[in-house]
């Protein structure tokens, strides 16, 4: 059997350029064969066609109609195989001053192409002879013992069968027992193992639930100690808070009272307002008019101080004249300072404390 080749490989290509198909087939047919056919055996000859280019043809053809579509072939297209690579000629005809002449001019072959043909030609040659199994029969053998020779043989296969069988029925019941004990062993091991991992597993479960109740006896005596402080603390804030509370009402009952005797004083002293608002008006317009003479009154005395004639025109008259129009001025000052620190609610006249403030008084109707 041909083994597929490169198709460049320039082994394949020679080998191909000089094999002679119909000689390839009839060594092989002998060789297969081993040796001239018998009447009983019939062979068929395998023919391979293959493509010969640019070959030396060693017989002839016999239909010439063949030969001349060949010949137009070559005309057109020469393939050689000289070397490793395949190239192609192709004819083309040229113009000269002569006339036409076809040369011959190198074509374009692609890789494709070649591994192609290539390809054919190995398919060509690698074709296998179809073989063909002939069994002899009780004809072909001969003699009188014809029918023993084959009844021994068929004791022989069934004795043979026979035998076969015993052998692999004991191997596989061995096979089995074997089979057997090794699972009985994976089982026995296997409930070992899952036995120390199951105690394993329980001993460590036990482990985790002792380490979880130390844990929650100790978070429930934190939550204990957190609870007694706090109502420690709360008890004291509570304290606390009672007496600032207690401590702001009295400090509340205190200024209530302050701010109530405010209120009554300055009602008091809005109503004495209004009673002596008239008065003090009528007052101040007659002060007013009072002190304009006054003034007046020191300017003419300045005046005449300053002239050099005072001297004659100072008499004792002017002097006693003058006098009294100061006790009559004076006199109206002390009438109004008299009825201003009256009592509007009694008759008595209150008396001056030594603070300057008009508001504090001895008379109680003024405190």
């Amino acid at each position: 059997m041909l083994k597929r080749v490169d198709p460049t490989n320039a082994v394949l290509i020679e080998y191909l350029t000089t094999i002679d198909p119909k000689v390839e087939t009839e060594k092989l047919l002998t060789k297969e064969d081993g040796g001239p056919s018998k009447k009983s055996r019939t062979t068929k000859k395998i023919e391979i066609i293959t493509p010969e280019p640019n070959v030396q043809e060693t017989k002839k053809s016999k239909s010439p109609k063949n030969t001349m579509k060949q010949d137009e072939q070559v005309s057109q297209v020469v393939l050689k195989y000289g070397g490793s690579p395949i190239s192609s000629v192709v004819r083309k005809p040229h113009v000269t001053h002569q006339g036409v002449i076809m040369r011959e001019v190198p074509a374009h072959v692609y890789p494709l192409s070649k591994k192609r043909r290539v390809e054919d030609m190995a398919k060509q040659i690698s074709k296998k002879k179809k073989r063909q199994l002939v069994f002899p029969t009780h004809k072909q053998i001969g003699g009188g013992g014809e029918f023993s020779l084959y009844f021994e043989i068929d004791g022989l296969m069934k004795a043979f069968e026979a035998q076969m069988v015993s052998k692999i029925s004991g191997m596989i019941k061995d096979t089995e027992s074997k089979i057997l004990e090794k699972v009985d062993q994976s089982d026995h091991t296997t409930e070992l193992r899952i036995n120390s991992f199951n105690s394993k597993y329980v001993g460590a479960v036990k482990e985790f639930t002792n380490v979880q109740k130390e844990r929650h006896t100790l978070f429930v005596m934190d939550v204990k100690k957190v609870r007694e402080d706090a109502k420690l603390k709360l008890q004291e804030l509570h304290d606390d808070m009672v007496k600032e509370f207690v401590a702001v009402q009295h400090d509340y009952a205190t200024l209530h009272k302050k701010v109530d005797i405010i209120c009554d004083a300055v009602m008091k002293y809005v109503k004495l307002y209004e009673i002596l608002s008239p008065q003090i008006t009528q007052l101040s317009t007659t002060d007013n008019q009072q002190f304009g003479e006054l003034i007046s009154m020191l300017k003419d005395l300045k005046e005449s101080m300053l002239k050099p004639a005072s001297s004659l025109i100072i008499t004792p008259k002017f002097l006693s004249l003058k006098f009294s129009q100061f006790e009559a001025i004076g006199s109206v000052i002390y009438h109004f300072e008299s009825s201003a620190n009256r009592c509007p609610t009694c008759s008595n006249k209150g008396e001056r404390r030594k603070e300057k403030s008009w508001r504090s008084f001895s008379c109680e109707g003024w405190r």
